[in-house]
């Protein structure tokens, strides 16, 4: 299951599109981005099989599992376009790492926001448990590699 992340425009209850033309806007704003027509969507100009996609559509960009370079960047955009970044959960973020219930959406979610909070909490902790797996991993194949001579 993919976490998708939404840069949306709204105010209260009401949804304000974004246009097409201030995502292609966009482009021209932030030169890290470029406007892909075939794909409709802010593409990152870096060529890695890696590199993020915004896709444009019903007035709202979203892409799925960003890194939190991609969140931060998408803040920038929704910045620039007086709009916020919202998670599937309807988490507003403030930064990569901060999030909280937007006014607009207190009416949308199930979840009160002492849950949110929690939900939160065991997300980072397994976000920091996977880093420090990784990085063990990545210390144990280093000794073995050096230990059996494959490095010096």
């Amino acid at each position: 299951m993919s976490y998708h992340v939404t840069i949306l425009r709204t105010n209260g209850k009401r949804t304000i599109p974004i246009t097409k033309e201030e995502v292609v806007g966009l482009a021209k704003a932030f030169p890290e981005w470029k406007y892909d027509v075939d794909q409709n969507a802010l593409v990152s100009v870096d060529e890695s099989d890696e590199a993020p996609a915004l896709w444009f559509s019903d007035g709202e960009l979203w892409t799925k599992n960003p890194s939190n370079d991609t969140l931060t960047s998408m803040l920038a955009l929704a910045k620039h376009l007086g709009a916020r970044v919202r998670g599937d959960e309807h988490e507003t973020y403030r930064t990569a790492n901060d999030t909280y219930l937007h006014p607009d959406d207190a009416e949308t979610t199930e979840e009160p926001e002492a849950d949110l909070r929690v939900w939160r909490r065991r997300e980072r902790l397994k976000l920091w448990s996977i880093r420090a797996a990784v990085v063990g991993v990545a210390a144990l194949l280093g000794f073995l590699l050096k230990k059996f001579g494959f490095i010096s």
